[in-house]
């Protein structure tokens, strides 16, 4: 039996090993190319430039126009002003080697770029969005991308639902919902504006507060928030055992609201700090919504809604109040205006349905829809 042949039982095992280890490479050599070969699938649709569409710090911001465009180029070169570099892929996040302190860019759907870093204790976040082809990566130079002059979409635009333009109104961010121009966010240093004293003549908030015809005990989300001008005359209405879900995407705003509330000694409003798609608020919760002179400048307008319909009870109500588009003595700016028309146009691809449209404010419409089944 020892004969210096080895059993035949382990004759196949070195061989088996082998060929297990070639089948294992093989399938890892595999997994690298396709993997490398998604990459490059990503590298060749993201080439274009970029133009600015938010600038926060601390969750206050806006945008910021005058940032210049950042160019990335076919050949993983890229330009932003006078900074050049190289760019490249990582785990599907963009990285430019000139600014390793930018961190890398998550890259959405529409192949928007957002950057987050902190600087100096400070949180920093850049939204960029694709604003046209870079040189070499698509157009050709001295044409156009599109019939309508000055207009560029989204690379996957067919499934997109937003829209870029290079030209359009300096009050805008250059991003459309169903043709309408998306405006400029008030920062928190627009926060005086928003107490202003002449908003009491100007909007009547008193006679809103009857409109909406509101009781005790009802839960009430107030998206938009900012300092809490009506989160405040909310509370009052609700109360004693109703609650208020003050609702912003800038944890500022809900700094200067918090001082407010205990300077009024008021108890039954919350703050919510939410995302520009999600209101964070408990599915099912609310029995009315407010967006008051806030719903126009949402960059996320139609998954911001769908989010506060989650919110809403069977029936529930949702409330928008806006300059009135139609009215050319309302003295506001274009895009910070809407029609009736425009506002069910954009709310009623949800489960909502139009209930009225109150006209008792000396500029705003109230346009009062219902949440309905799921469509």
């Amino acid at each position: 039996m020892m004969s210096g042949v080895a059993p035949k039982r382990f004759i196949k095992a070195p061989q088996t090993a082998g060929l297990l280890g070639l089948v294992a490479a093989g399938l890892c050599l595999f997994a690298l190319f396709a993997s490398r070969a998604v990459e490059t699938a990503e590298d060749a649709s993201l080439p274009g430039t970029y133009r600015n569409l938010s600038f926060n710090v601390d969750g206050a911001g806006g945008a910021q126009r005058t940032m210049a465009p950042l160019v990335l180029l076919p050949t993983h070169k890229y330009t932003w002003g006078r900074e050049q570099g190289q760019w490249s892929l990582h785990d599907k996040k963009l990285r430019l080697d000139q600014r390793p302190a930018w961190g890398d860019a998550t890259i959405n759907a529409d192949r928007q770029l957002r950057f987050e870093f902190t600087k100096d204790g400070k949180r920093f976040t850049v939204t960029m969005y694709r604003a046209g082809d870079a040189p070499g990566a698509g157009t050709p130079a001295g044409t156009k991308a599109d019939a309508t002059a000055g207009q560029t979409t989204s690379p996957n635009a067919a499934s997109s639902r937003y829209e870029f333009r290079e030209q359009h109104d300096p009050d805008g961010i250059g991003k459309f919902y169903m043709g309408r121009e998306i405006a400029h966010v008030i920062s928190v240093q627009g926060a005086d504006w928003l107490e202003r004293p002449e908003r009491e003549h100007e909007e009547n908030p008193t006679l809103l507060m009857e409109a909406l015809k509101l009781k005790p005990g009802d839960a009430v989300a107030d998206i938009g928030a900012g300092t809490g001008y009506l989160s405040r005359r909310l509370a009052q209405q609700v109360s004693p055992t109703g609650v208020v879900y003050a609702n912003d995407v800038q944890q500022a705003m809900l700094n200067l609201l918090e001082k407010k509330l205990a300077e009024e000694k008021i108890a039954n409003v919350k703050p919510v700090l939410g995302t520009t798609t999600d209101a964070k608020l408990l599915a099912g919760a609310i029995d009315l919504a407010i967006m008051v002179d806030v719903y126009h400048e949402f960059s996320e307008p139609h998954e911001m809604l769908q989010s506060v319909c989650r919110a809403l009870k069977p029936g529930g109500r949702l409330v928008f109040v806006e300059y009135r588009a139609e009215d050319p003595a309302v003295p506001i700016k274009r895009v910070h205006k809407m029609s009736e028309a425009q506002v069910r146009k954009e709310a009623e691809v949800h489960p909502l349905e139009w209930v009225e449209t109150i006209k008792v404010l000396p500029r705003q419409h109230i346009i009062v829809f219902k949440r309905t089944p799921e469509k």
